[in-house]
């Protein structure tokens, strides 16, 4: 985040190609590894945390610590999520928040679901939503997580239902966070059954909605998450133009040449950086349909 504020940082998330190229004249920064943004994100969070617990700031612990979870979930570090979210959880029951509680445990449960103890997180859910998620306000996160139970179960029905029941309450309460995950979620639920231009639209929108958040104690994660999804839909975009060329040898390789002449052209005429990413999508895919 200090990179990012000092302006070290490239902005040209969406053209990699471009980013951080050695001695060149438009070069705008540095890149930083998805893993050394995670370390940097990682070390704020252990920081701010020693701090708390100096000054014996219960809450504050509650609330980093359920971040910490959140965080070690998606680096794939089970025991340290585990230990991350009980603590919160602890913490929020002796602070008598049951709101701040049945997020944690629903955090928990979304955890359990990626480790792949969708027992573990079915039980979790279920406590939440039995002990009132419409008086804490977690019904909407509850039925996110119910949907990423049933998506893991393989039963796409229910997932998509359950997704759709998530958004409505998401919609009614305003959280953009929350319509931004559910965006990603379906994504990887078209990616499933093969659904290519539903899975590039909702790689699209969650990009959007994280774009257009402006919370500042989610800043860092949002921005990490917005150049992943970048990635993603770049990636889903590039194996379907290759797919195009497959029916032509001779053509092969023609829509990447085509997106970096495009994108060479739009940086020398002064489109800015984060407007590349649609240059780079347009031109993968101006192919489509032959």
């Amino acid at each position: 985040a200090g990179f990012g504020v000092i302006g070290a940082l490239s902005r040209r998330t969406a053209d990699p190609a471009a980013a951080s190229r050695p001695f060149d004249t438009e070069r705008d920064g540095f890149v930083l590894a998805e893993g050394a943004g995670e370390m940097c994100i990682r070390d704020s969070y252990e920081v701010s945390l020693a701090a708390c617990r100096a000054r014996g700031a219960l809450r504050e612990i509650c609330t980093t610590q359920n971040n910490l979870g959140r965080l070690h979930t998606e680096t794939r570090d089970w025991d340290a999520a585990e230990a991350a979210f009980a603590e919160a959880e602890d913490l929020a029951l002796q602070v008598a928040d049951h709101s701040v509680h049945a997020i944690i445990v629903l955090n928990h449960a979304e955890m359990c679901v990626r480790k792949g103890d969708v027992a573990a997180a079915e039980a979790a859910c279920a406590r939440v939503m039995m002990d009132g998620g419409s008086v804490t306000g977690a019904t909407a996160h509850g039925y996110r997580v119910q949907g990423l139970i049933a998506l893991a179960a393989g039963d796409a029905v229910q997932a998509e239902r359950s997704f759709a029941d998530a958004e409505r309450y998401a919609v009614q309460r305003g959280d953009q966070l929350l319509r931004a995950q559910l965006a990603r979620d379906r994504a990887e639920l078209y990616r499933g059954q093969g659904r290519t231009r539903d899975l590039l639209l909702a790689l699209n929108t969650a990009r959007r909605l994280y774009s257009e958040i402006r919370v500042p104690q989610a800043i860092t994660e949002v921005r990490g998450m917005t150049e992943r999804l970048e990635r993603e839909v770049l990636e889903v975009v590039r194996r379907w133009s290759e797919s195009i060329e497959e029916k032509d040898r001779y053509t092969r390789g023609h829509c990447d040449r085509v997106a970096e002449l495009a994108c060479a052209i739009a940086r020398r005429v002064g489109v800015e950086a984060d407007q590349m990413f649609w240059f780079r999508v347009g031109a993968l895919l101006h192919d489509v349909g032959k």
